[in-house]
């Protein structure tokens, strides 16, 4: 009866265990991306402002950068050489992640602008969304001035 308890619970974590590795790599990746993320944009930001195309721009926070989030930057990049758009290759990224942060991120950067590249102004909003979000911060409301009677 003992041995019969023990295959029993061998084969339940047997079972169970792929699965719970599999979700514990993707919540360790989804972290370290979310904590990368306010630093990737804002090299990226400060690239596109020195004067880089977003490409370049792209290219060098890849390079310059590590972790899961620099991975999916050069993937970006490595779609774009075989042949995707940019916004093609930006739409795989959001799909590919379930952080709103850089799916917002995508959805903006992806969007047809009158100029060949997104704006530097852009990346950098999102930075300081992604380091608001990150801190947990909330929305504060603001305040109404009051106007002073002139009756004293």
């Amino acid at each position: 009866m003992p041995t019969l308890a023990i295959s029993v619970a061998l084969a339940l974590a047997g079972y169970m265990a792929p699965n719970m590795w599999l979700y514990q790599k993707a919540y360790e990746r989804k972290e370290l991306t979310q904590a990368a993320l306010p630093d990737a944009l804002d090299l990226l930001t400060i690239s596109v402002e020195a004067g880089l195309g977003f490409d370049a721009a792209l290219a060098h926070v890849a390079k310059n950068t590590h972790g899961p989030l620099a991975e999916e930057f050069a993937r970006v990049l490595q779609e774009m050489q075989l042949g995707s758009g940019r916004s093609e290759a930006m739409r795989a990224l959001g799909e590919r992640s379930s952080l709103p942060e850089l799916r917002g991120f995508v959805t903006s950067m992806s969007r047809p602008t009158r100029s060949a590249s997104p704006s530097a102004a852009s990346c950098g909003s999102r930075r300081w969304r992604c380091e608001r979000n990150d801190a947990n911060v909330p929305r504060r409301r603001p305040r109404r001035c009051r106007s002073r009677s002139s009756s004293r």
